[in-house]
């Protein structure tokens, strides 16, 4: 088998791997599904911005499932009823076989009640999408941030800060479920 994970933005880039066609339809996930890039990996995880474009919907058409990283936060809460209503609608008319892995609380703080209070909305709002709420939290962190701007990987980066451990814990919560 291939590489375990390979990383595509939804810019259409895949790393060292070259580009992955995008072409502005559902027909590119076509493309994408037969490309050398997408049989060599095990698991493609295809990193989309929260609106939902054409970029998204071919991505979710090209996807067998998905996992909603999520805030803790009250925007966050209200997103996740459209995101959960686009992504029925991929369902029906692009891709039936689609599944909603789970929620991942994504810059998560306990230490406030707010926080853990939308946490137990959130919770209800994944099992009425027929889901979960991943057991893992990735906690907030800088480190993330200056990855982010310095290009590289959490686990290039900082590869012992919490988010890193946070993100491993996840990695192996998620292969778990499989």
């Amino acid at each position: 088998m291939g590489e375990l994970f390979a990383a595509l933005e939804a810019s259409g880039t895949a790393g060292s791997t070259g580009t992955v066609g995008t072409t502005g339809s559902t027909g590119s996930t076509d493309i994408i599904k037969k490309t050398a890039a997408v049989r060599k990996y095990d698991y493609i995880i295809i990193d989309c911005p929260p609106s939902i474009g054409i970029l998204s919907i071919n991505a979710l058409t090209a996807a067998d499932d998905v996992i909603i990283p999520t805030t803790a936060d009250y925007f966050s809460l209200q997103g996740l009823g459209l995101l959960f209503s686009n992504i029925s609608k991929v369902k029906k008319h692009c891709n039936p076989n689609i599944i909603i892995s789970g929620l991942l609380l994504v810059r998560y703080n306990n230490h406030t009640i707010l926080s853990r209070d939308l946490r137990n909305a959130i919770e209800t709002e994944a099992k009425r999408m027929n889901t979960k709420l991943y057991h893992s939290v990735i906690r907030e962190s800088i480190s993330i941030r200056e990855a982010q701007a310095q290009r590289q990987s959490i686990f290039t980066y900082a590869p012992k800060s919490n988010a890193a451990v946070d993100y491993e814990n996840f990695i192996k919560e998620y292969l778990n479920d499989k």
